[in-house]
């Protein structure tokens, strides 16, 4: 049978798959069922959540400064 947009659209729509962030689905409008995580590398502590803001560490950092700036 053909692989077309339509089809794999409609079968992500009903599977599950198996990832390194758990077991994911998604709704009929696409959305995925896990909360996502944002992620910035910040210059001081590194590594920082930045949404969503219920679960964030530090605020996002934009716009980034330029490289002579950091």
């Amino acid at each position: 049978s053909e692989v077309t947009p339509t089809a794999v659209r409609d079968h992500i729509r009903q599977a599950e798959f198996s990832t390194v962030y758990g077991t994911v689905s998604f709704d009929d409008t696409g959305v995925i069922n896990k909360n996502m995580l944002v992620y910035q590398w910040q210059p001081d502590p590194g590594l920082q959540i930045t949404y969503p803001e219920n679960v964030a560490q530090s605020s996002p950092i934009y716009p980034m400064p330029d490289w002579s700036e950091r």
